[in-house]
């Protein structure tokens, strides 16, 4: 990855950060929220696609987060960490 490509996403999750800090995720749409989520799985990737791709597939946020963990390392991009952190939040939800 370029270093601006990294810039831009770096710059673009920290944004993201700042405004669910700033609102308490008040108003952030599900994508926005897997997105963020993924962030904390996936460091240096833009992961904006990844969450689309994980909602389209489950239906809705609450779906993705109570998927097997084995059917989620199915999915293009999503590693046994990324499969575990969104079954823990989904287990701690």
């Amino acid at each position: 990855m370029s270093g601006l490509a990294h810039n831009h996403h770096a710059g673009h999750r920290e944004r993201l950060r700042k405004q669910f800090r700033d609102q308490n995720g008040d108003g952030f749409h599900e994508h926005q929220l897997l997105e963020l989520l993924l962030t904390y799985a996936i460091p240096r990737k833009d992961v904006n696609p990844l969450a689309h791709r994980l909602l389209s597939r489950y239906g809705n946020l609450s779906a993705v987060l109570r998927a097997d963990v084995f059917e989620l390392m199915r999915e293009e991009g999503v590693g046994e960490q990324t499969a575990v952190l969104l079954s823990l939040v989904g287990k701690l939800a």
